[in-house]
């Protein structure tokens, strides 16, 4: 197929890949100048129409589903009997791949990886559509990390997904088939959510929970087999994880997440729990933080040594809520100063009050009166010092405790709040807010907060600044239509998507002068933020010079008119004078300077008037000749002028040029 031209437009260029029942190609689309993958069925599938409706179930997925981490289906087709889908080409790896240089994945790379796939399959749920194929193979990892799902042709519409297959016939990988796939030959969503349980163990342990000598062996353990947990792989790994893969690939299907979107709100959940901060992933890397940069404080996820498994209890509410483990404490300790030297030994840190110090014997009875009074007074004034030190001290202490308690804030939540609501929340909190470079985010809206610093709670004096990173969106966006547009809107629009417009001019007819004609790529296309894009703008229709179609055929009249831009408008007229279907005159002069896109009337020759010729047979050529005179033909006897006519050409009753003549044929006579 190298070198092969679809359609007059798609030029197969290098093989990428070839499986059972297809290959995939890398080509140029000649016509919007962009490189894409092109799926071509094998021939031998040809004429099998299993395959050639898996093909169309996938084009007809794709169409229905648009969003940033699934894989976009640009056209479908048919070539020398061969049918083709044309996608967008994704540069990088599978997942797989990933796997095969990593081994396995951190529980931070493993959330980075997961939380796309499952808002893709999410967007598929809520279409109605469940994949039916979930695994690393069909998931592709760009060099940048970002996350796409790719080939729904396995895809089926849920409320027609029961009895798909004969029941001798698995459609999928069996390391991730469902039970029910297996024993039924059924599937929905909750069969997604369950490979995607399968895909996030073997994300984590680096292997597939089940092996077997053949796949049968395998579908009879996920048939009769609870999944083991993945700490059973991975000693140490949060019991919350665990508990997450658990409820997500439960035998029952009941007992699961009822889609992808709930295993979403789950695993963002856990993460949040356990202090993750997602990364991306990509082959060679070892993962750039995706989502919060804010560092947890230390806890059991980071410090605690391993801990045993414990058994994962089944869930008992709402199945679209997700499981979470009960807190764990961060550990604590109590640290015990060593005493200072002095009369203050024996005082803990931190205690509530100091321990009694040596006591001091007191002094022996004097026998001078004088000293016994002098050493009253000196222990009175003793005792009233310390009282008054002690107030002074309380005073001094509740002071400081009043101004720092009352000047004290806890910095408020501001992960997931808008640009306006994080600015409110910190100025009703008396801070200050402060940006940080803003980052690009596959999973977080536009102008929506990515992380902070402080941390939510931090113990902050007011008037103190947190400083937050906003989410610039996708890096992958759709390029938005401008079509129609002024200049400055339509630049300001694509500007607005983070797109550098390149500015071109052409004529236009249907557009105005100054407004957006196309873009290139095309509006719709998927492309990198601070992509070039190019902007055609409108110059107008232009002008032109009318050409002299006088006497030409109409149809090289029209062709010229054309040529120059002027929309030709025919009527028509007898003339005498020009053969018929030439044109008479115009109805703007040749050589006018006029716009383009003006309508030009161009007259067209039916020929000459015709008239009824009478029948003048039988009367005298005199007769006769006065007859056919009045009727604006002239008259020719051959034959006796006082003789009566027998023959007339052109006959009587028949059309005749007028102006004519009229021969007449008469016998001679007397």
């Amino acid at each position: 197929m190298l070198g092969t031209l679809l359609e007059q437009r798609y030029r197969i260029r290098n093989l990428i890949a070839r499986g059972g029942m297809a290959a995939v190609y890398e080509a140029l689309d000649e016509r919007l100048e962009r490189i894409v993958a092109v799926k071509l069925m094998h021939p031998t599938f040809a004429g099998d129409p299993v395959f050639a409706d898996r093909f169309m179930r996938e084009a007809r997925a794709a169409a229905a589903l648009n969003h940033p981490h699934i894989v976009a289906v640009f056209d479908q087709g048919h070539h020398d009997s061969v049918t083709y889908l044309v996608m967008e080409k994704v540069e990088g790896t599978t997942l797989r791949g990933i796997l095969r240089q990593k081994g396995r994945l951190s529980p931070a790379e493993a959330v980075g990886v997961m939380e796309p796939i499952l808002a893709a399959l999410s967007q598929a749920h809520d279409r109605g559509f469940a994949h039916r194929d979930v695994k690393p193979e069909n998931v592709l990892v760009s060099p940048s990390g970002v996350v796409k799902v790719a080939d729904f042709g396995l895809a089926r519409a849920m409320e027609g997904s029961h009895n798909l297959t004969s029941r001798s016939t698995l459609l999928g990988t069996v390391a991730y088939l469902s039970p029910e796939q297996i024993v039924n030959a059924e599937s929905d969503a909750r069969s997604d959510v369950y490979a995607a349980g399968i895909l996030l163990y073997e994300l984590l342990t680096g292997e597939k929970p089940y092996r077997g000598a053949s796949a049968m062996d395998v579908a009879y353990q996920h048939v009769n087999n609870d999944l083991p947990a993945p700490s059973v792989k991975l000693p140490g790994l949060s019991r919350e994880l665990d508990e997450l893969v658990a409820h997500a690939a439960r035998r029952d299907r009941s007992q699961r997440f009822a889609t992808a979107g709930a295993f979403l709100t789950a695993i963002r959940q856990v993460r949040h729990h356990l202090g993750i901060v997602p990364k991306l992933v990509c082959a060679g890397t070892s993962g750039v933080p995706a989502g919060d940069p804010t560092p947890p404080d230390p806890g059991p996820w980071n410090n605690a040594p391993a801990q045993p498994l414990h058994p994962v209890a089944p869930p008992t509410a709402n199945l679209d809520t997700p499981p979470v483990g009960k807190p764990v404490q961060p550990r604590t300790s109590t640290t015990v100063m060593p005493p200072p030297s002095g009369p203050q030994s024996g005082v803990l840190r931190g205690s509530a009050a100091p321990t009694p110090g040596p006591e001091y014997p007191p002094l022996p009875p004097s026998s001078y009166p004088e000293l016994q009074t002098s050493g009253n007074l000196e222990r009175k004034r003793l005792v009233l010092g310390l009282v008054a030190g002690a107030v002074a001290l309380l005073l001094i202490v509740g002071g400081i405790w009043w101004y720092t308690s009352s000047n004290n804030v806890a910095a408020p939540k501001l992960v997931g709040l808008s640009k306006t609501e994080a600015r409110k929340a910190v100025g009703d909190a008396g801070l200050k807010l402060r940006y940080g470079k803003a980052q690009y985010s596959d999973t977080v809206s536009e102008n929506v907060v990515l992380s902070q610093k402080p941390g939510a709670k931090r113990t902050l004096d007011k008037g103190d600044a947190v400083t937050v990173v906003l989410s610039l969106g996708p890096r992958i966006r759709a390029i938005p239509s401008v079509r129609g547009k002024p200049r400055q809107e339509a630049e300001n629009i694509l500007k607005a998507a983070h797109f550098k417009s390149v500015i071109t001019e052409e004529e236009s007819q249907d557009v105005p002068g100054g407004s957006a004609v196309r873009t290139s790529p095309a509006e719709g296309t998927q492309a990198n933020v601070d992509t070039q894009v190019g902007l055609v703008i409108s110059k107008g229709r232009g002008s032109t010079t009318v050409p002299d179609v006088a006497g030409l055929p109409q149809g090289d009249a029209e062709a010229l008119l054309q040529d120059h831009g002027l929309v030709p408008q025919v009527t028509t007229e007898a003339s005498p004078d020009v053969d018929p279907g030439s044109v008479i005159r115009q109805d703007v002069p040749a050589d006018s300077t006029v716009d383009k896109g003006t309508k030009i009337t161009i007259t067209v020759s039916s020929g000459p008037d015709l008239v009824d010729v009478p029948s003048v047979q039988g009367m005298s050529c005199k007769q006769a000749k006065k007859i056919l005179t009045d009727k604006g033909f002239t008259a020719n006897c051959q034959g006796s002028d006082n003789g009566s006519v027998f023959l007339q050409t052109p006959m009587g009753g028949t059309k005749a040029k007028s102006g004519s003549t009229i021969t007449l044929f008469t016998f001679f006579g007397a």
